[in-house]
């Protein structure tokens, strides 16, 4: 396997059904309120990154 640097990026295309497209695009333009879930990580990554 080739050694990849950080800097390196890797494109893959992939082709999605009309509905799949719709959920992608929907979700991208009109984002979900975020969860306890995702609120709890938020602060959690914060505390741990702040502190560096």
């Amino acid at each position: 396997m080739p050694f990849l640097s950080p800097y390196q990026t890797t494109t893959v295309k992939i082709t999605l059904s009309e509905k799949d497209w719709d959920i992608v695009t929907s979700a991208l333009t009109d984002p979900p309120e975020p969860n306890e879930a995702l609120k709890t990580a938020i602060i959690r990554y914060r505390k741990q990154n702040l502190a560096q």
